[in-house]
């Protein structure tokens, strides 16, 4: 028979516990029975208990013994604290084993445990199974926190989370019943407020746990709000020049450029700049740095001279402002930089600059009798609008010099060969936007700087059939017809919007508002408009503060596209949108943004309006003043103040192509001439396998440009018209 390695004994054989009262004691001692050193540990188990339900209802004084020496022994005090059967009153049959690892030998004995009838309630206990959570602003989020209820009682717990704003809590409290020993979840739901709501910090939070006897028990966790937005940089003015007024050319004071940041995140940050100039400008900055908490606008000054020259051309200097925030973890402002321009004039305008000024007026002058171009056949102030006709054969314009004109797009390939065909009429104000009717394309409809809308038919020698206005001065900045030629939109600079009936009247001429079909009163100065989707029955409507608003016709409902905010010195000043790909809508702002909408969702009412791209039309970011998409949106064509008309590639995904994400500029043998002459206007249209570009600028001319289609990117397929919508 063997022999036991390990003998025990225990201080008593029978044990009373009340729930509620003094802990209940007994002492076992294990002897080291063998002949080589050994450990000792033990355990204590509960006839009938669930150890998953209540593991901690004893304490041991010592886990494990030191080694012993052969014959010595090692003293256990347990101390039984709570009933390892919830909710049972009775005789329970505990086991006490003891056992080595050294040895590989164990012994047990048994002790009887009578539980009586308890004096008081137990706290229960709480568990959160994720103690950390992370979540952007605008994010919902779960935080379940585990019940257990070791008293022999049922329990009802009214659950109380705190540390987090009340307004972000569904319920701040809850109610929940849990029977004896048995366990149970609930759950706090938590909406994180808008980014400006919501500053990026770490909240701490506890949620308690009280029974109707007040006992209570609490357990922590925290909520880490991520980063999320940006800091907005501007500069107005872009340019300046020394000196800053005309009537004080002989003096040289300072400029002062106004750097503005709006904190659109929820970080607070602290904001520096970085200036880098050429030449010998002097600068400085107040105040040297800004805080910038949630949500604010804050601005510094940039004050800068330069001592002036006496002699030469006007020198046009850059000033590089850079910014660098505090917290860097949503990167930097958005742009990082801006580039400033500042011309200084010379004190004293040299004789050659004056003569060499007049030989080129003369030399002008005189090509312009042997030029086919020549501008005095043309425009002689700013082109503001330029539109082809439906099969590009024709071009209409518009311009300051108060007239229309009509060009043969064939001429501006041809040499020797004179596009312009004739002077449609005189207007008698400036041409700020010029329309083709659809049907037809037998009439334009002109909108005048005073607010008058003019329609001139361009066969059959009729000339000016109507004109009619809203009220007088109120610019007009934008037109667009109905695909059927029946009503017409306008777009003012005193925000309305307004549709005309356009049906032809002979004879005598519409008087005031005889034509008005519909109005409607926006909050901003229009700047651009134009239909989008399937029926026509949606108007995009865009002009200052960056305002990109959707008018649905037929309920009279508006919402806004997210567009980035702007301040008064913000401008989406021209969109586009495709026949073929009715729900992609192109813009453009004074900021040199360009970007490509998909507007399906948020016109069905089943979504958000989705960004497709977004970029600079060039590195500078100066305005662009018109954008054009093809029919099947597959190329959009850009022009603005860099003096430059840009054909972009898109992919089927409404993105820039990779293979040209530089964009192409578009009649690069003129593109010379167009140094700071600002392009106002840009027309594109598909024609075989080419690409067709006109454009109005500010040096009065009309220009013509193509490029071959790109049929190798995936959008663009001369036999089903490109992407289908």
């Amino acid at each position: 028979m063997a022999k036991n390695l390990i003998s025990t004994s225990i201080s008593t054989k029978e044990l009373t516990f009340k729930p509620g009262g003094e802990p209940a004691l007994f002492e076992v001692n294990a002897i080291n029975d063998s002949d080589r050193f050994a450990s000792f540990q033990l355990e204590v188990l509960a006839a009938g208990a669930d150890p998953k339900l209540n593991q901690n209802w004893y304490l041991l004084s010592s886990g494990v013994s030191t080694k012993k020496p052969p014959g010595d022994s090692t003293q256990f005090i347990v101390k039984i604290i709570d009933t390892p059967l919830p909710g049972f009153v009775g005789q329970v049959n505990l086991t006490v084993r003891v056992f080595s690892i050294e040895l590989q030998d164990e012994i047990r004995q048994l002790l009887r445990l009578n539980v009586q009838e308890g004096t008081g309630g137990v706290a229960v206990q709480l568990t959160l199974p994720v103690q950390e959570f992370q979540a952007y602003p605008q994010q919902s989020l779960k935080i379940p926190v585990q019940i257990y209820n070791p008293s022999y009682q049922a329990a009802n717990a009214v659950l109380r989370l705190s540390g987090i704003e009340t307004a972000w809590l569904i319920e701040e409290q809850q109610v929940l019943h849990v029977a004896p020993g048995d366990r149970a979840e609930a759950v706090f739901l938590c909406q994180i407020p808008e980014t400006s709501q919501a500053a990026s910090q770490l909240y701490p939070f506890t949620i308690e746990a009280t029974l109707t006897n007040n006992l209570s028990s609490k357990v922590a966790g925290s909520l880490l709000v991520l980063p999320q937005g940006a800091v907005a940089f501007s500069c107005s003015p872009q340019q300046h020049r020394i000196p800053s007024r005309r009537r004080d050319f002989w003096r040289s004071d300072p400029v002062t450029y106004q750097l503005n940041f709006e904190n659109l995140s929820n970080i607070s940050q602290i904001c520096h700049v970085d200036v880098q100039s050429e030449d010998k400008i002097q600068y400085t900055i107040t105040p040297e740095q800004v805080e910038l908490p949630i949500g604010e606008t804050s601005q510094m000054l940039l004050t800068a001279k330069l001592k002036r020259h006496w002699f030469g051309m006007v020198k046009k200097l850059l000033i590089s402002v850079t910014t660098d925030l505090s917290d860097q973890r949503l990167g930097g402002t958005s742009p990082k930089s801006e580039t400033l321009q500042l011309k200084v004039l010379p004190l004293i305008p040299t004789w050659l600059l004056m003569g060499s000024g007049l030989l080129l007026l003369w030399l002008v002058w005189w090509f312009s009798w042997f030029n086919p171009d020549n501008p005095f056949l043309g425009h002689k102030k700013a082109v503001n609008s330029v539109q082809f006709n439906g099969l590009a054969k024709n071009l209409v314009t518009g311009s300051n010099d108060q007239t229309t004109s009509l060009w043969r797009v064939e001429g501006f390939f041809e040499p020797l060969s004179n596009q312009f065909l004739s002077r449609i009429g005189n207007t008698n104000k400036a041409v700020r936007a010029l329309r083709y009717r659809p049907v037809d394309n037998n009439i334009i409809a002109a909108g005048l700087e005073n607010g008058e809308i003019q329609l001139w038919e361009l066969i059959g020698g009729t000339g000016l059939i109507d004109a009619f206005s809203y009220q007088k001065e109120d610019r007009v900045l934008a037109l667009e017809f109905t695909p059927d030629s029946r009503s017409l939109f306008s777009g003012h600079g005193s925000g309305l919007v307004l549709q005309w009936e356009t049906t032809l009247r002979r004879g005598a001429m519409s008087k005031g508002i005889a034509r008005l079909l519909k109005k409607k009163q926006f909050d901003f100065a229009v700047y651009a408009l134009k239909l989008i989707g399937e029926e026509n029955n949606n108007l995009v409507v865009a002009g200052r503060y960056n305002q990109l608003v959707v008018w649905n016709l037929s309920t009279d409902r508006t919402f806004k596209v997210p567009y980035t905010p702007g301040g008064q010195d913000d401008y989406i000043l021209s969109v586009d949108t495709a026949e073929f790909a009715p729900y992609i809508l192109a813009t453009a702002d004074n900021k040199g943004n360009i970007a490509i909408w998909d507007l399906r969702s948020c016109l069905e009412g089943k979504g958000s309006c989705q960004l497709l791209d977004r970029w600079f039309h060039s590195k500078e970011g100066e305005a662009v003043r018109s954008i054009s998409l093809s029919e099947n949106a597959c190329y959009l064509a850009s022009g603005g103040d860099d003096g430059k008309v840009t054909l972009w590639a898109l992919t089927s995904e409404g993105k820039r192509a990779r293979e040209t994400k530089s964009g192409q500029v578009v009649q690069k043998e003129v593109s010379r001439s167009y140094d700071n002459k600002k392009i106002n206007s840009v027309h594109l249209k598909l024609v075989d396998g080419e690409v067709l570009i006109a454009s109005g600028s500010d040096d009065t001319q009309v220009r013509v440009g193509k490029d071959k289609r790109r049929l190798d990117l995936g959008c663009d397929s001369q036999g089903n018209m490109g992407r289908s919508p």
